[in-house]
Formats: structure tokens, C-alpha cells, sequence
């Protein structure tokens, strides 16, 4: 049970120490393991996200629509025991890209990008700041001092400490084009078509491969024919 993960203020503390424990549970098995993470700026600068070499059985799966049967996750299942769906692009038509980014890391008060009520914490202030307890916005589960379960004796308070991002993960540096050609990558390519140079993902059999003029290898394990990526 854990009545702290969802419907409160305890979301974000609840999955910090959720997902430690979960890649600490996966090294268990393969000291190399490492969860990944989205930038969904490479699949944001394709002129569509289902073009993406990401969605095929290689890697997330050729399902765009429906239960996932094909890829490294087909037949998985939920906590109710019901198949993963996908329906990719039914919340949105595009994802993140280069330039919400750069968007976002050009503003200059907090209050530009987060609401303006938004509390302006210090390091010192990180590890105690948390939601007023309130039953009217949330249950107890929620409130700083109430048990973190499963994760006992922890609090929820103590998911919002300075040691996570401390002592136990760093991010690794994004895909660039001074990599090379493929951004350091088989699944990548540096597009020099449109303006800067921007990595990209590379782009499936059987989907558009048009507008690019600079003579990137766009395709993965294929070649644009017709304007059209095309299995040799």
C-alpha cells in the first residue's frame, strides 16, 4: 500500500525514493543498469514524433495505437493486470523540442517559467520545505511527518532531502553534433537543415524523409528513395 504516491503533495517526494529503490533492485541483477530518461527534443525536431525510429520492435515498440504486442515491452502489464496501451499522440499532436528548451532556460526570474507564487527555496531550505498539512487538501497520508509508506521509517518530508541529488545520480550530457554525424549514436543523426545544428532521432522505414538538404543519413538501417525511408 501506498497512500502517499498519488493525490497530494507527497507525489514528487513519494517517487524520488520510489525510483531509487527500483534501479537500486535492477543493479541487484545488472550492476550496469541505469533508467533512462525521455529529451524529447530529438523526437521534437522531426517534422512528426511517430516518424521516430523510437517506435519500432527495436526499441519502444511499432504500436501506435493500442494494446503494446510488439518491442521490448509487449505483453507487459499494469497493476490491475491489464495489457500497457499506447495512443500516441491522442494528448498532444507534438512533444518538447530544441526550442521550448531554450525557451525555458532563457528566461530570467523563476516566476517566467513555474507560477508566480512559486516559493523561491535555498539549498538550506530544500530539505524542509514542504505543503502546510491540511486535511481539506489532502489526506494525512500526505502530510510531512506521516509515514512514507512502504518505505518506513521514512517520511514523506524526507524524500525532499539534499542527498538524492547529492550522493546518488547525475545526468549525462545530452547528444551533440560535435559527436560526430550519428550525435554519438546509431539511433541519431546531426540535422544541419534546419537553422542550428540540432541532433534528431533518426527516422523509421516506411515514413517521410523529406527536407533535408545537407546530406544527413536521416534513415535508419535504410536510405530515403522518393522521399521515403526504404529498407535496402
Amino acid at each position: 500500500q501506498a497512500p502517499s504516491a498519488h493525490s497530494g503533495p507527497a507525489f514528487v517526494a513519494w517517487h524520488r525514493e520510489y525510483v531509487k529503490r527500483f534501479e537500486i533492485a535492477l543493479r541487484l541483477i545488472d550492476p550496469s543498469i541505469s533508467l533512462p530518461y525521455w529529451d524529447t527534443t530529438l523526437e521534437g525536431a522531426l517534422a512528426d514524433v511517430k516518424y521516430s525510429i523510437l517506435w519500432t520492435d527495436e526499441l519502444m515498440g511499432s504500436t501506435m495505437n493500442g494494446a503494446v504486442d510488439v518491442g521490448t515491452f509487449a505483453g507487459w502489464t499494469n497493476i490491475d493486470g491489464d495489457t500497457i496501451v499506447r495512443n500516441l499522440g491522442q494528448d498532444s499532436t507534438r512533444v518538447l523540442n530544441y526550442n521550448d528548451r531554450s525557451l525555458a532556460l532563457g528566461k530570467m526570474r523563476i516566476e517566467q517559467i513555474m507560477a508566480y507564487t512559486s516559493a523561491r527555496n535555498s539549498r538550506a531550505t530544500r530539505p524542509v520545505a514542504y505543503a502546510p498539512n491540511n486535511a481539506l487538501c489532502s489526506s494525512i497520508a500526505h502530510f510531512s511527518n506521516s509515514t512514507m509508506s512502504p518505505f518506513a521509517p521514512l517520511q514523506n518530508i524526507d524524500g525532499c532531502s539534499n542527498d538524492y541529488t547529492d550522493n546518488l545520480y547525475s545526468y549525462d550530457r545530452r547528444p551533440s553534433c560535435s559527436f560526430g554525424e550519428n550525435c554519438g549514436s546509431k539511433y541519431l543523426f546531426c540535422d544541419r537543415s534546419h537553422g542550428s545544428a540540432q541532433c534528431a532521432a533518426k527516422i523509421r522505414v516506411g515514413q517521410p524523409c523529406t527536407g533535408y538538404s545537407r546530406g544527413e543519413n536521416v534513415c535508419y538501417n535504410s536510405v530515403c528513395t522518393g522521399g521515403v525511408c526504404t529498407a535496402v
